[in-house]
């Protein structure tokens, strides 16, 4: 964990005009200022807008995407180290099919109109370099070790072992009775109370018989089915994508394939939706379902190790 610890803050307001680029007014604006280190959030419109993410698997950014539509902030929130922003947006914009959410880190922008908070640290040198394990742009600086991460404790149930008791120890029971005399005559029980003559009788008299108790009746199992010899299970029914034969020669695109779509871009193919439609996974990582019933699909065609399919509305 890396841990830093502030303990002079100062808070600067600012109001980007119309036309400005967002990164590099905030870049111009730590070097006026002389920011070294701050968090900053916003809000606002963008006239358009470049996103990016990074791959996890390949350790690195993937090439920005630019959405050239107004854009509506609903989150805008980073850091600022060493006089270089990192952003990351949740935007909304009106498509065809309505409303659109996107969502990613955010490398240009041309700003309608964007107010800015920013709450700086002087007192930190913060920078920022390449993550060997992550492949990310992490902050370092002079700072001090973080508590590492605990697992939460087990919330299973055990006894607490009970206390022996210290007088006990060591004491066998079973020699104390041996070392009494067999032969030895008990003293006599108190007056009052029943004689040992009594005693006597009713240890001489026979021992009354248990009556045993009822077996409890075995339980039956039940017989296993067994099937038929030569039993075949009916065949499944194959798979269609439609009742319509017009669609019946169209390919179909499966679960790591890629769509070519008008609007949305190149997109991959997460499922099927069971319904005539499949899900795919937007550029920005939002997830769409598309029904193939209102979409003609040509033939694929191989780009590097993609599957793509070029699809289209249906013409009616």
């Amino acid at each position: 964990m890396f841990v830093l610890e502030s303990k002079t803050q100062r808070r600067i307001l600012a109001r980007l005009e119309q036309g400005e680029e967002l990164v590099a007014s905030l870049v111009k604006l730590a070097e006026e200022e002389g920011i070294g280190a701050a968090w900053i959030r916003g809000v606002g419109t963008l006239e358009w807008v470049e996103l990016d993410r990074h791959d996890q698997g390949l350790r690195r950014a993937e090439p920005p995407q630019r959405f050239s539509a107004p854009c509506e902030i609903l989150s805008l929130e980073g850091s600022l180290a060493g006089g270089a922003p990192m952003l990351h947006v949740t935007l909304s914009r009106r498509t065809d099919n309505g409303v659109e959410v996107l969502g990613g880190r955010l490398t240009a922008g041309r700003v309608f109109s964007v107010e800015l908070y920013l709450e700086c640290f002087d007192d930190l040198a913060l920078s920022r370099a390449k993550d060997r394990t992550t492949g990310l742009d992490v902050w370092e600086g002079e700072a001090r070790a973080g508590a590492a991460a605990k697992p939460a404790p087990s919330r299973a149930w055990t006894a607490e072992p009970e206390p022996e008791d210290d007088d006990d120890e060591g004491y066998d029971f079973e020699d104390e009775d041996d070392d009494q005399d067999d032969d030895e005559a008990p003293s006599a029980p108190s007056s009052g109370g029943v004689s040992w003559a009594d005693v006597a009788a009713v240890s001489a008299a026979p021992e009354v018989a248990r009556q045993p108790e009822p077996a409890a009746p075995p339980k039956k199992r039940k017989k296993r089915r067994e099937a038929p010899v030569g039993f075949k299970p009916p065949p499944l029914p194959e798979k269609k994508r439609t009742s319509e034969s017009e669609f019946m020669d169209e390919p179909i695109p499966e679960k790591g394939d890629f769509i070519q779509h008008r609007q949305f871009g190149l997109c991959r193919v997460d499922k099927e939706d069971g319904e005539g439609g499949i899900v795919i996974k937007l550029p920005s990582g939002v997830r769409k379902t598309i029904k193939l019933d209102y979409m003609e699909v040509g033939q694929p065609r191989m780009e590097g190790n993609k599957r793509v399919y070029p699809i289209r509305p249906r013409r009616r």
